[in-house]
């Protein structure tokens, strides 16, 4: 999917200690520990704190390599989840390499740097508490007597909000806590992996960053690892540390999980920079994804009004609504300023009952013409039909009517007359009756009350009883249909 043109709130956060490497005074030098070539006789790293509002605690060490076939191990362990930001010189005379394990052996990421004379940021990780390793060793080139040293540094912070590698597949997903933001840092191999819990039904709103180097991918899926919402921010070079709102999507109780990647094996770049949010309202009146069949479709009630979205140009948004009594049923459905929307009503055979379309506009509640039910099960499909399709929310109500021959029922009613012949409707004023219009043979007319003036039709409006009208009462079968859908 392309950019995003328009979103609905920016919210701006400044961390800008991630533009580079954060410049800390290191409280204690370490040196490595020969022989250092395996995990096991690694040279252990040890914190202290530091000055900075940040990165609360660092360490600066140096090394050297032999020959070029030297590998250089070093263990830390991290006492709370947080963060880390690796620094490393260059040499001059070969590219080094440098890769962060954790106690299981398993490498959590990767950097080689070219040669130079500068010292730069290799990459960044969030962790989980616990004890890692780095490895440094010479990727090609050649080694001398005095191009042979390097400076390993390491700053670190202690946040609960931060991605936790591992987390790149289900089973090892860093668990989210909704309405919190989060930091990460994309792999050069592997999708970063957040896992949440809704208890209610309700919306979810994803927001993300921008990459000024890569397609940031943000992926709703659910439990069985469906794919709900799948959005892709294109690169922007002007993109800074701005969270936005990618997309919103109603959702069951359930367990989920948000997938931040971009494209590992095309694009050049990775360990990119990127927060994310979750945002959770508990809601019971939005369609619930997946809800694209009859068979996931959402349950709606009658005269009740719900807040779908559609996501792309093929979303189908279903509901199912049941329908105890033969009614008068009528779509109502709000407009959208660019966009047109099709609903279609089919039954519980899946043929199509009544197809209707929105217009353009801004009204929150259009009906959309009616049509005659039995009592069944019946869906409603809403589809885009033109202009945009990119996170268009719109309002759908499934509005039933009772109707008593050509009357509609109404609470009050007590009964209807029918027009025997031409008869006169008169207006109530100051005690007396005067004439207000004429109905044609066969009208049928809602009557609320019995008086002195003769049948009370509402609205200061009366029929005399005469040989031109019919009165019958209402039967107890209307009132108890329309108590039914009620």
């Amino acid at each position: 999917m392309k950019k995003l043109l328009s979103y609905l709130t920016a919210f701006v956060i400044a961390l800008a200690a991630f533009a580079g490497f954060a410049k800390v005074g290191f409280a204690e030098m370490n040196s490595e520990v020969e022989k250092n070539d395996t995990i096991q006789t690694a040279t252990p790293i040890n914190f202290s704190p530091t000055n900075d509002l940040i990165y609360t605690f660092s360490n600066d060490s140096q090394g050297t390599f032999e020959d070029k076939t030297d590998v250089d191990y070093y263990k830390f362990i991290l006492a709370k989840n947080g963060a880390i930001k690796v620094n490393l010189s260059q040499l001059s005379t070969a590219n080094i390499a440098i890769a962060l394990y954790n106690d299981k052996n398993e490498e959590l990421q990767s950097e080689i740097l070219t040669d130079g004379r500068n010292s730069v940021e290799a990459f960044n990780e969030g962790l989980k508490a616990g004890t890692y390793y780095l490895k440094v060793y010479v990727y090609e080139g050649t080694i001398t007597d005095t191009t042979n040293s390097y400076h390993l540094g390491i700053s670190g912070l202690s946040n609960d909000y931060y991605e936790k590698e591992s987390n790149d597949s289900p089973t090892t997903a860093t668990p989210l806590t909704l309405n919190k933001y989060y930091t990460g840092y994309t792999d050069a191999d592997a999708d970063d992996i957040f896992k949440f819990n809704t208890t209610t039904k309700g919306k979810i709103t994803v927001r993300g960053t921008y990459s000024p180097n890569v397609e940031l991918n943000y992926l709703l899926v659910d439990s069985k690892y469906n794919v709900v919402e799948d959005w892709t921010l294109e690169a922007d070079p002007e993109a800074d540390d701005s969270v936005y709102n990618i997309f919103s999507v109603g959702v069951k109780p359930g367990t989920y999980y948000l997938v931040v990647t971009h494209d590992y094996e095309n694009d050049e770049d990775y360990n990119e920079f990127y927060r994310t949010q979750v945002n959770f309202t508990a809601d019971n009146y939005s369609e619930l994804e997946l809800n694209d069949t009859a068979s996931t479709a959402t349950p709606i009630n009658l005269k009740t009004t719900y807040n779908g979205i559609m996501s792309w140009k093929d979303d189908v948004d279903t509901y199912k609504v049941s329908l105890p009594v033969n009614a008068n049923i009528t779509l109502n459905m709000s407009q959208a300023p660019s966009t047109i929307f099709k609903a279609t009503i089919v039954d519980s055979n899946n043929k199509t009952v009544k197809t209707v379309y929105t217009k353009k506009g801004k009204s929150q509640a259009v009906s959309l013409g009616n049509v005659n039910l039995v009592k069944g099960t019946y869906y409603v499909k809403v589809q885009y039909s033109s202009g945009d399709f990119e996170q268009v929310p719109y309002k759908l109500q499934v509005q039933p009517k009772i109707f008593w021959g050509k009357v509609e029922y109404k609470p009050g009613m007590k009964g209807k007359t029918t027009a025997v012949s031409s008869a006169k409707i008169y207006k109530l004023k100051s005690g007396k009756l005067y004439y207000y219009k004429t109905v044609v043979k066969g009208t049928e007319t809602a009557v609320y009350g019995i008086d002195k003036y003769g049948y009370n039709l509402g609205g200061g409006l009366y029929m005399k009883k005469d040989r031109t009208v019919k009165y019958v009462t209402v039967p107890s079968s209307i009132i108890s249909s329309y108590n039914a859908i009620k």
